[in-house]
């Protein structure tokens, strides 16, 4: 079965302008597993549809990197001295995101 790639965390923009970290989860293979196996093809190309929107909307575009470069700016002007150190982190993870399906 094909699957694909799960990322680390997606950053959703909430009413309020507070953005969120989700944890999306194992491979799309474990859904597609408890969706049954005669919709599992279907599971997949919904997953794979979702994905390619998130990862449009909020990689590519660049608004995950926006949104954690605001938050960034925020925690500083709060005196946090580890924003620094922790946006690195965080944006290396949102540029190791995958485009799409492996």
């Amino acid at each position: 079965m094909k699957t694909a790639p799960a990322p680390l965390f997606a950053l959703a923009h909430l009413e309020g302008g507070r953005p969120l970290a989700v944890d999306l989860g194992d491979e799309v293979g474990d859904g597609a597993r408890r969706f049954g196996a005669e919709r599992a093809d279907e599971f997949v190309r919904l997953y794979e549809e979702a994905y390619a929107d998130l990862y449009e909307g909020l990689v590519q575009s660049g608004t995950a990197a926006d949104l954690l470069d605001s938050e960034v700016a925020r925690a500083q002007a709060a005196g946090d001295e580890e924003a620094a150190s922790a946006q690195e982190a965080l944006a290396e993870q949102i540029a190791s995101i995958p485009a799409g399906s492996a």
